[in-house]
């Protein structure tokens, strides 16, 4: 093949509207990364009162049970909520996105760290549940 079409680039040819690539992931992901912050303040806020609470009444053994499995679903939808804010913070910072470069970074930035927050703290209730089942809430 030869001739001028052979060594046409689509290179110099600027970008149609239907294709440029534009994206709000970044403010997408910043709002997930938020999401995943407040579950796990939720958490930590109903840790401390449900302690609270087993210390001034009767221990109530179901009710503890089932808090601390709440706490785990929240935690995995933390951790969800968190992996969606980097991967959707990632896309925002694709060099083809001129769109919320800023808000791609916090939710990128907010996102890794919370998985690490969210995996950390995920072990730590898992624990605290095995022991509660292992040793019958006492």
């Amino acid at each position: 093949m030869s001739g001028p079409d052979y060594y046409d680039d689509d290179f110099d040819r600027p970008q149609t509207r239907a294709g440029s690539g534009a994206t709000s992931a970044g403010a997408i992901g910043f709002i997930f990364a938020v999401v995943s912050i407040g579950l796990i303040a939720v958490v930590a806020l109903l840790w401390y009162f449900l302690n609270e609470e087993q210390a001034q009444n009767a221990r109530n053994v179901d009710q503890k049970r089932w808090m601390l499995y709440w706490f785990v679903l929240l935690d995995i939808l933390s951790f969800l909520a968190a992996l969606t804010a980097a991967l959707l913070g990632g896309r925002g910072l694709s060099p083809s996105n001129p769109l919320y470069r800023g808000w791609s970074m916090a939710a990128l930035i907010l996102g890794l760290l919370e998985i690490v927050v969210t995996l950390i703290f995920g072990l730590f209730i898992t624990c605290c549940v095995a022991a509660f089942e292992i040793f019958g809430g006492r």
